[in-house]
């Protein structure tokens, strides 16, 4: 029963929510802005840039990892002991 009163709750919410935002940021609201506005507010900030091509670069050195453990897998592995 909770979950019924909680689903039913969230979609209220949700409705009035959508609802009301054409009203909150209409196209011709943002063509209104400023232009530092608009950037502030859509674009990515330093620190999420910084940690996403961190995190590209990392995914580069990973990748090469791959393919070369797949050049080797299934070769036999011999020691000198």
């Amino acid at each position: 029963m909770k979950s019924l009163i909680d689903n039913i709750a969230i979609q209220v919410v949700e409705a009035i929510l959508v609802r009301s935002l054409g009203e909150l940021l209409s196209p011709a609201l943002v063509l209104q802005m400023k232009p530092d506005l608009i950037s502030s507010m859509a674009a990515e900030s330093s620190e999420n840039r910084f940690q996403r091509e961190h995190l590209s670069r990392k995914l580069i050195v990973l990748q090469a990892g791959i393919e070369t453990c797949q050049r080797y897998v299934g070769r036999s592995v011999s020691s000198k002991h």
